[in-house]
């Protein structure tokens, strides 16, 4: 996995959509519209989706490395916390854990981009429209899925 640590963090997930959308062929605006709004974070007065997110148990935690969010996580899990969301596209462990190795390689940017572009494939198969897609994205409960549409 490639350190992130001097790199610009507010880039890197904008970096991955771009990656996951030459490799899919999703949308990369669709893309970075989804990581914004699952992890927008504020700095120096501007949003912009932030790579060691966590939201575990509905709240929002934003970590200055990913070395912190990967401890928060594992001590989370460990607890007994299996429904958490990770990443630059908040993927919840629960539900997409099984298709990587482990939650190291859940949390890489790339990674976690190029799964969910696959899955936003899948749902604008279904659904035929990105917004829909997008929604379904969130969530299959339609009130929650209406603010991504």
């Amino acid at each position: 996995m490639p350190s992130y640590s001097s790199t610009d963090l507010a880039g890197v997930c904008d970096q991955a959509a771009i990656v996951a959308s030459r490799e899919t062929g999703v949308p990369v605006e669709v893309l970075r519209a989804i990581s914004l709004t699952e992890t927008g974070r504020k700095r120096a007065g501007v949003m912009r989706p932030w790579p060691w997110t966590v939201n575990m148990e509905g709240k929002g935690v934003w970590f200055d490395t990913e070395e912190e969010a990967r401890a928060f996580a594992y001590r989370n899990y460990k607890r007994g916390a299996r429904s958490f969301d990770v990443g630059c596209f908040q993927l919840n462990f629960k539900w997409h854990g099984q298709a990587f190795s482990s939650l190291e390689e859940m949390f890489d940017p790339v990674s976690n981009a190029v799964y969910a572009a696959r899955f936003m494939l899948r749902l604008y198969r279904e659904k035929g429209d990105w917004g829909q897609a997008a929604g379904a994205y969130h969530s299959r409960t339609k009130e929650y899925a209406k603010r991504y549409e």
